[in-house]
């Protein structure tokens, strides 16, 4: 939490520490008085005096969010310009967020579960970043209603995003199409397809050439189980004319998710010429998948500075890493080769981050012995890598930057993860199987080593850097 530094709180601020003021604001809601009971208003009046400027409830259960939301008052809300949600509660009090928006004229940035009501961002001048994780049937219902208006202060957004969404008969594409149309500054729209939204504003406009400023982009193929749009699902012939269009709507993006079903699609891809963080996740498996990567890559390599590529087949990397000269971190999800001329080559790699979900040795130690500046590394199924891989390694000191090393799938003894600790100080995180959790930890304690232990699967996906980049939050 936050507040203006002025007034009454400027002397306070100068003798507390943050920690104490953050627990002043909860104690707001806490405090204890006569028979037990908590005086709301006396306890709000005490950090009303001042206007609070970040709201930060992610970590809070339901319960207390609302009851949050509901004490706030106009003056508490005078300065306020952030307020964020936890985005997983459902049954949110949304007249309590709306009444919030609409007493907090300097509002910012908002993130909240599900859609609040546009209106209320009325008086918020200053309002840039709007964010709601979920996209249900309610929130479809606001946009399809005529008489749902887009206020003027929110000619400026930068961001109006939706994390995701769960219901497959909202009709995503016109909505989007809205929100491009409304708010012509946004750079994201968040993680739910506006590629079909896109090609339809270009038949809207087919004479008038108009673009986005959009720089963060997903495009679904509509058969994908994740966004559950099958509503509005694509023959894979339609992928290419949907993508064709997307992109000469929106030639600035800069990061882009794409779930593809028909791989010819990527040859429009070459057009971003600011393209620098790929996701591509193919849908089948099919070597004209690879073919038409390499195509792209080719292309627009030189600028790529992350890539995540997901395919059911094998993935050779050394075309990859020939074009991409500029590539810090790269993830395969699929199985990992090289070939032979790539390991008889002396040119190293910049990565500083690698995920692998399959390889085999003879690739992973060609790579590793590469990449002299790997600060992560995550393997996933890797059943044969034992002692005897680990031990060379060890002795080739290729891990010697390593910061973060999650392992799933393995064939290493207790003895090894005790060498791994004793030699890697540089070491912050480390993430195994949940059965070994506990002995990994007596280890760290054991060698006073300051790194942390993590089960697999609560870090991967949630923490490591793939996860953040490509987060669906944050996109």
């Amino acid at each position: 939490m936050q507040w203006k530094a002025t007034g009454n709180t400027a002397f306070l601020r100068s003798i507390f520490t943050r920690k104490v003021e953050h627990d002043m604001w909860l104690s707001a809601f806490r405090v204890p008085t006569i028979n037990g009971h908590a005086s709301i208003k006396e306890s709000t009046e005490l950090v009303a005096t001042d206007g609070l400027q970040r709201l930060d409830m992610r970590k809070k259960e339901r319960d207390e969010e609302d009851l949050i939301l509901t004490m706030l008052t106009a003056e508490t809300c005078k300065d306020l310009r952030t307020i964020l949600c936890q985005g997983l509660h459902f049954f949110t009090n949304n007249d309590a967020i709306d009444a919030v928006v609409r007493l907090s004229p300097n509002l910012e940035e908002l993130h909240y579960p599900e859609l609040v009501s546009l209106d209320a961002f009325e008086n918020c001048k200053r309002i840039r970043i709007i964010k709601f994780h979920r996209l249900n049937k309610k929130g479809g219902e606001y946009f399809q209603n005529k008489d749902a208006k887009f206020p003027e202060s929110l000619k400026n957004l930068e961001v109006f995003a939706f994390c995701c969404h769960y219901q497959a008969s909202i009709p995503v594409h016109d909505m989007i199409s809205k929100v491009l149309e409304s708010c012509p500054k946004v750079v994201s729209v968040g993680s739910i397809d506006s590629s079909k939204a896109l090609e339809l504003l270009q038949k809207k406009n087919a004479d008038s050439h108009r673009q986005f400023q959009l720089r963060r982009c997903y495009w679904a193929n509509g058969n994908d189980p994740t966004s559950e749009d099958n509503a509005s699902s694509l023959p894979e012939t339609r992928q290419f004319s949907v993508i064709q269009a997307a992109v000469k709507m929106c030639p600035l993006l800069e990061e882009l998710i794409i779930k593809v079903s028909d791989p010819t699609c990527l040859t429009h891809l070459q057009e971003l010429k600011n393209l620098s963080a790929l996701y591509i996740a193919f849908d089948q498996k099919s070597n004209e998948n690879i073919f038409e990567l390499i195509s792209l890559i080719k292309v627009i390599g030189p600028q790529l500075k992350h890539l995540s590529i997901e395919d059911k087949g094998e993935v050779p990397i050394d075309d990859i890493l020939e074009y991409c000269s500029k590539l810090e971190s790269l993830q395969i999800k699929g199985t990992m080769i090289v070939t032979e001329s790539f390991k008889a080559s002396y040119r190293f790699v910049p990565l500083k981050h690698l995920f692998v979900s399959k390889t085999d040795e003879s690739s992973l130690l060609t790579l590793l012995r590469k990449c002299k500046h790997l600060t992560e590394l995550v393997l996933e199924l890797v059943p044969w890598f034992d002692d005897n891989v680990f031990h060379k390694i060890l002795r080739k000191n290729m891990l010697s930057k390593l910061e973060v090393f999650m392992i799933s799938r393995h064939d290493l003894s207790d003895e090894s993860f005790e060498l791994l600790l004793g030699s890697m100080r540089s070491l912050q995180n480390i993430g195994v199987a949940f059965s070994l959790e506990y002995y990994i930890k007596y280890l760290v304690r054991n060698l006073n080593h300051r790194v942390q232990v993590h089960k697999f699967f609560q870090y991967v996906g949630y923490h490591d850097f793939f996860s953040k980049i490509f987060d669906r939050c944050r996109f």
